[in-house]
């Protein structure tokens, strides 16, 4: 699905409503990933910090760009841990492997959110939800396209 949003408040209800959308996914073997793309300051991460207080995270979510991730808990019936990856500084794909990747990427109850998922593209599974947000030639204005209906 493609959507253009006009302000912060559009990307944030966006995200809600693919939070409205992970609540009723079906169980599966691994994480539930999403792999977000776009430039810099094309909403990546406000749209993460919505979807994460959709979820249910109640501490404060920052960008972990110096971390490389967070994990933050939650409290669905299938998904216990939202991990917030931020790969923008990562030279080499197999640098987060060392963080344990594998092991986040492999448990199926947590979601992944992951900006500058092209980076790590190679590690990532074939069922990864690609989002990519695009700046338009107003301030305010983003497109998304990818936001999945169903999972």
């Amino acid at each position: 699905m493609k959507l253009t949003t006009h302000s912060e408040k559009e990307t944030r209800d966006a995200a809600h409503k693919l939070a409205a959308v992970i609540i009723q996914a079906k169980p599966r073997k691994h994480a539930l990933v999403f792999g977000l793309t776009g430039e810099l300051g094309a909403g990546k991460t406000l749209f993460i910090k919505a979807l994460a207080k959709s979820l249910g995270v109640s501490e404060r979510v920052s960008s972990p760009s110096f971390l490389i991730f967070r994990t933050y808990k939650i409290n669905l019936p299938q998904f216990q841990k939202l991990h917030h990856v931020d790969a923008y500084r990562l030279k080499d794909p197999k640098d987060i492997v060392s963080l344990g990747f594998d092991t986040m990427i492999g448990d199926s109850h947590s979601i992944m959110v992951i900006e500058w998922a092209e980076k790590i593209k190679t590690l990532l599974t074939k069922n990864t939800h690609w989002i990519i947000f695009h700046h338009s030639d107003k301030p305010t204005e983003r497109t998304i396209e990818g936001l999945p209906i169903t999972l």
